[in-house]
């Protein structure tokens, strides 16, 4: 999941109600990376509001913002951040469920997600944007060149159309860590594409490996690692399934059933079919317990990973060697909520994006959390980042307190 919420409240407003409130501003993450010692960020501050005698939110005045950040420095954060943007500056209104989803309820929806820049960042860390050509009628994509003076765009060529018929948050659909490959599944076959150019990628053997997970009946409600170098799928369901009032606690697999809660499937290139690898839920009620909660490659073998409030762990399927990091009660615990991952095999790290719990009286102060793992050593870095300190209310927004422009 990319998209962490943080905000800033304007306006009175219920926290339990789902932010429902008269209007407040904040901003969201986008995107988020670590390369070398510097944290780069996608910032996106919008305005929320709720309509006379509506039932539902808009949010409008979208802005976009790269946001680096020197983690290795210990001046003030002011002194050792950058603000480069607007990125992208859309006015009109979309439903708030839209803006945070991706789903498409109006005409109204549809056009502004149309002009609605993407910024990404390319594996090694080059911020991408990806925005229509008017004109001509595509895709194209543009890369970010950083300045002292103003940021500016690189044309680098079209992207080609891809079809993706799946809906948010369909289970059809997975992407490696970075976002750049999607396996795609419908219509009883998969694809694999890389969606930085929009091609389809040659590769039987992962979108065989995907269409006969997907193909697997009654596995459903699944979480699904692709690692990034696409040589290992997989496949972990949660330890219940609930359709039309029937609950499912196991599926078959070759026959034989397999109970939903103690085992996961993991494909490796080159075999044909999953190997099973044994699961052990501390508390099958809490689906944050169920683990593995990612997959990474570590030269040409697969990781799982979990974590807990008090450790962190890489461990192969068969649980022949492990990673551990346990808490000894220092600064970088307890680690909560983990919202996205990035593997550097360079340098044997792993970076996490958390967040703690989201309440009324956090949800103005929440940092940019990122943690970084070097597993060989057994060393945890934690920087916490508080990127709303470079914003501040201009009128019912948030706008940067400083910005470096861009052309």
């Amino acid at each position: 999941m990319r998209r962490i919420v943080l905000g800033a409240a304007l306006a009175a407003f219920t926290f339990a109600r789902g932010y429902a409130a008269l209007g407040y501003a904040g901003f969201e993450v986008r995107d988020q990376m670590v390369v070398g010692a510097e944290l780069r960020l996608v910032i996106e501050t919008y305005r929320r509001y709720t309509p006379w005698l509506s039932h539902s939110s808009k949010t409008g005045d979208a802005k976009g913002y790269l946001v680096t950040v020197d983690l290795s420095s210990t001046k003030p954060l002011a002194q050792r951040a950058k603000v480069y943007g607007p990125l992208w500056d859309i006015a009109d209104p979309r439903s708030s469920v839209g803006f945070q989803t991706g789903a498409i309820f109006t005409q109204a929806d549809l056009d502004v997600a149309q002009a609605t820049t993407t910024c990404v960042f390319d594996t090694d860390g080059t911020l991408l944007r990806f925005s229509v050509d008017a004109k001509r009628r595509v895709t194209v994509r543009d890369a970010f060149v950083p300045a002292a003076g103003a940021g500016s765009w690189t044309r680098q060529g079209d992207v080609k159309r891809i079809d993706d018929r799946t809906e948010p948050m369909s289970e059809d659909r997975v992407e490696t860590p970075s976002g750049r490959f999607a396996l795609i599944y419908q219509g009883g076959a998969a694809k694999l594409y890389d969606l930085f150019t929009g091609e389809a990628q040659d590769d039987p053997w992962i979108t065989a490996s995907f269409a006969h997970a997907r193909s697997i009946p009654t596995l459903e409600n699944l979480s699904t690692f692709v690692t990034e170098d696409r040589n290992h799928l997989v496949v972990s369901p949660m330890a219940i399934w609930n359709r039309d009032g029937r609950i499912f606690e196991t599926f078959d697999l070759d026959g034989k059933t397999m109970k939903r809660s103690e085992v996961g499937l993991a494909y490796s290139r080159p075999e044909a079919k999953p190997t099973l690898f044994a699961r052990k839920l501390d508390d099958p009620g809490n689906w944050r317990s169920e683990a593995p909660n990612g997959a990474v490659a570590i030269g040409k073998d697969l990781y799982l990973f979990a974590y807990e409030d008090t450790s962190l762990r890489l461990y192969r399927p068969d649980s022949s060697l492990e990673f551990r990091a346990q808490s000894d009660g220092g600064p970088a615990w307890p680690i909560h909520n983990v919202r996205s991952m990035r593997h550097r095999p360079e340098s044997s790290e792993l970076v996490l994006f958390v967040t703690g719990e989201l309440d009324a009286s956090t949800i103005e102060t929440m940092p940019v959390t990122v943690v970084r793992w070097s597993y060989r050593t057994g060393a945890i870095a934690r920087d916490d980042v508080r990127v709303k300190d470079l914003f501040e209310p201009r009128g019912d927004q948030l706008r940067p307190k400083s910005a470096i422009a861009v052309k």
